[in-house]
C-alpha cells in the first residue's frame, strides 16, 4: 500500500523488534478505510502495512504502552467503548485477536513474562478524584478475545505519581518495574524499584532537588556495575523542557544527576512512553 495514498491517524505507541518498529494506525481514508498494523524497517526505511480486519474506530487515543513478546505484538488504545487490545503475530503478519474491555482506567506499561500469552500490566484506575496504580499479571485468551487479570500489588501510596506512561519502565528481564515518582512533599523526585514477582518495593532513591523532576528512566542502560543509567528530567518550572541525563545510584540511596544533552525538546512526549531500539 502506498503510504501517501491515504490519510492515516496515528493511534498506538511504536515498539521495537530487531530492526523494525511496529505501530497501529486508524485510517479514515475513503480509499483505504480500516485499522492497519504497520511495520517500519529502520535499515531499509521501508513501510509495510497489514489490515486488522476491523472497521475504523471513533475517537481512538493512544495512552499506553506496546511490547513484543515471543514475536507477538501487544498494544492497546482507548476508545469511546473502553480499552481496545491488539494482539498481532509478527512472524505470520496477521492479527490474532482484537477486543474491547470496558475500563475506568488506562494501561500504562506492558512487560513480558515466561508464561505464554501472559503479560505484566500497569493499570491506572480512577476512583472519583483518586488514582490507584496497580501491577497485574494478565492472561490473554485469544480464542475467546478476553483478558484475565490478577493483581500483584498496588504501588505504594505514600508517593505521588505524575500521570503518564513515561514514568514506568521495566528492566531487561522484566524482574523489576522502575517508577519515576514524587516525594510526599513534592519537593523532589524519587526512583522506586518494584519487584514484579511480589510487588514489593526493593529500593527507593531520591533525586536532588535542584535538577527538576524525573521524566523517564531507561533501565536497559544500567551499567555492568549496576550503578549508572540513562534517563531524562524535566524542569520544575516548565515540564515540557527535558534534559537527557546520566544518573548514578549512590550507597546512601541518593542519586547524582549529570546532564548530557540540555533542553532536548524532542524527548518530550506528553506522558507517552519512550521507544528504545538497541542503543537508540
Amino acid at each position: 500500500m502506498s503510504w501517501a495514498s491515504s490519510f492515516w491517524f496515528y493511534c498506538t505507541i511504536a515498539v521495537c523488534a530487531s530492526t523494525k518498529l511496529y505501530f497501529t494506525n486508524n485510517s479514515m481514508s475513503d480509499t483505504y478505510p480500516g485499522v492497519f498494523v504497520v511495520s517500519y524497517d529502520t535499515e531499509s526505511r521501508s513501510l509495510d502495512s497489514y489490515p486488522a480486519d476491523i472497521p475504523p474506530q471513533s475517537n481512538p487515543i493512544a495512552k499506553g504502552d506496546a511490547i513484543i513478546c515471543d514475536s507477538v505484538y501487544y498494544t492497546y488504545w482507548t476508545t469511546d467503548f473502553g480499552a481496545g487490545f491488539f494482539i498481532f503475530d509478527t512472524n505470520e503478519n496477521r492479527l490474532l485477536s482484537y477486543f474491547q474491555e470496558p475500563t475506568s482506567g488506562d494501561y500504562l506499561a506492558f512487560g513480558c513474562t515466561s508464561v505464554a500469552d501472559t503479560l505484566l500490566l500497569v493499570e491506572a484506575t480512577v476512583d472519583y478524584y483518586d488514582v490507584f496504580f496497580g501491577l497485574y499479571s494478565a492472561k490473554f485468551h485469544i480464542a475467546s478475545n478476553s483478558v484475565e487479570k490478577e493483581l500483584i500489588a498496588y504501588l505504594p501510596r505514600e508517593y505521588g505519581y505524575p500521570f503518564g506512561s513515561n514514568i514506568f519502565s521495566f528492566n531487561s528481564d522484566f524482574s523489576e518495574l522502575w517508577v519515576s515518582a514524587m516525594s510526599a512533599s513534592n519537593s523532589h523526585g524519587q526512583l522506586l524499584i518494584v519487584d514484579t514477582e511480589t510487588g514489593k518495593l526493593k529500593e527507593s532513591y531520591s533525586y536532588p532537588s535542584n535538577v527538576g523532576f524525573p521524566y523517564f528512566t531507561i533501565p536497559s542502560t544500567l551499567s555492568s556495575l549496576g550503578t549508572t543509567f540513562k534517563g531524562a528530567v524535566v524542569s520544575s518550572t516548565n515540564s515540557t523542557v527535558a534534559d537527557y541525563v546520566t544518573v548514578t545510584m549512590n550507597a546512601d540511596n541518593e542519586l547524582t544527576v549529570k546532564t548530557q544533552v540540555k533542553n532536548a525538546s524532542y524527548l518530550y512526549g506528553d506522558g507517552l512512553p519512550l521507544t528504545v531500539c538497541g542503543d537508540t
